[in-house]
């Protein structure tokens, strides 16, 4: 009622100002009014959707989790962090224990979807991965009319469980249950898990892509299938144009991890400082 009561005592003026002083007049009425006021704060009322991710750690791993993992999140995801036991006492990829804590992760999921309703979409990522932009929208785009997308491990067809985005159902219940199981049955990790239930083809209805190499990994690209990084392989990593993500995984030990991802980093601001140098030329 405020703005038409005062269209209609200043019609006159209207026909004969301008239309710019017209929408000065009518933007200051708009933000001064209680209409305007009372629309703005409805505004700010509508929720917003929140995505959760999920990450779990053991204790070895925590200064990975809140040195690089936890600082590094660009997108306003409801975050939770799960401490487990150390079945592995070395901490060490593929070492005695490695399997059950890879189960007890799994199991997690299997639990995370039965959390959430059907066709709901959550993130499950690894602590030793640092965020170097926003990913959340593409991520969504990228899970959209799939069951689950999963990193790809670079340099090879190897999938890597570190970061998946999952939806909610009964196809990815099933799925991750059987991941669990082949852990729990002595398999040594999740890659080769991975592997071997899909290769079973148990889940003919479940559907799942590779995430783009922009969610990256050195993986394999740098040693050439040679095994896992060391120092040895510092230079030159894996590091894309529209880099995502960096994932430390194929490496052993959570010092060199560290290390990994130290290297990474300084690769990655060098290579941002040259863009930015060559841009201002």
């Amino acid at each position: 009622m405020i703005i038409k009561d005062w269209l209609t005592k200043n019609r006159i003026f209207l026909r004969e100002k301008n239309i710019l002083k017209l929408l000065i007049v009518f933007s200051m009425l708009f933000l001064s009014s209680a209409f305007g006021e009372e629309l703005m704060q409805s505004r700010k009322n509508i929720p917003q959707k929140k995505y959760r991710l999920y990450t779990i750690y053991t204790k070895s791993h925590e200064s990975l989790l809140r040195k690089y993992f936890l600082p590094s999140i660009k997108d306003p995801f409801e975050v939770h962090v799960q401490k487990i036991d150390q079945d592995c006492e070395s901490a060490n990829y593929n070492a005695s224990g490695w399997g059950q804590t890879m189960a007890k992760k799994n199991s997690l999921i299997v639990e995370t979807i039965n959390q959430h309703n059907e066709g709901e979409v959550f993130v499950l990522s690894d602590c030793d991965i640092i965020f170097v932009r926003p990913v959340l929208e593409e991520l969504l785009r990228n899970v959209d009319g799939y069951d689950f997308v999963i990193q790809a491990n670079a340099g090879g067809p190897q999938l890597c469980s570190g970061f998946i985005v999952i939806r909610a159902n009964e196809r990815t219940k099933q799925y991750f249950t059987e991941i669990e199981n082949e852990l729990l049955s002595g398999c040594k990790n999740e890659t080769f898990a991975t592997s071997n239930v899909l290769k079973r083809n148990n889940h003919p209805n479940l559907v799942w892509k590779r995430l783009s190499l922009d969610f990256a990994s050195d993986g394999l690209y740098v040693k050439q299938g040679s095994g896992l990084w060391t120092p040895a392989f510092s230079e030159n990593l894996y590091i894309p144009k529209n880099i995502g993500f960096f994932h430390a995984n194929y490496c052993k030990g959570v010092k060199h991890k560290e290390l990994f991802l130290e290297t990474f980093l300084e690769q990655y601001l060098k290579k941002q400082k040259e863009t930015s140098e060559l841009e201002l030329k």
